[in-house]
């Protein structure tokens, strides 16, 4: 498997990806969880796999591999992050993206 590196500053074509979750997210979650969020959604851009081993061996934070997963871990669980305020910034993007339209469909699977 080619080993890749995800820097601190991100390459140009991963810099949009940090400047768009930093308009969408800074109102929203303090410093130090942008930057979580930024590193882990790199990760998870390069890797194509949201597995959490794999992506604390490739974010370059100078510490222990298990101090980095356990970063990982924290962030995703942490009971203060709530995924609605997260992802309000971002379903209100989208909806206004799609504000000319006259009609908005909405699938729902009942399985």
């Amino acid at each position: 498997m080619k080993k890749i590196r995800i820097y601190l500053t991100p390459p140009d074509n991963l810099k949009q990806l940090s400047i768009f979750i930093n308009d969408l997210m800074s109102n929203t979650l303090y410093k130090h969880q942008l930057t979580n969020l930024i590193a882990i959604a790199q990760a998870l851009f390069e890797l194509k796999r949201p597995v959490l081993s794999e992506l604390a061996r490739e974010i370059p934070w100078m510490m222990k591999f298990n101090n980095r997963l356990r970063r990982i871990w924290r962030f995703l669980a942490k009971s203060k992050f709530n995924y609605q305020i997260a992802c309000h910034p971002l379903c209100v993007w989208i909806l206004s993206s799609l504000k000319d339209r006259k009609y908005l469909e909405i699938m729902c699977d009942w399985t």
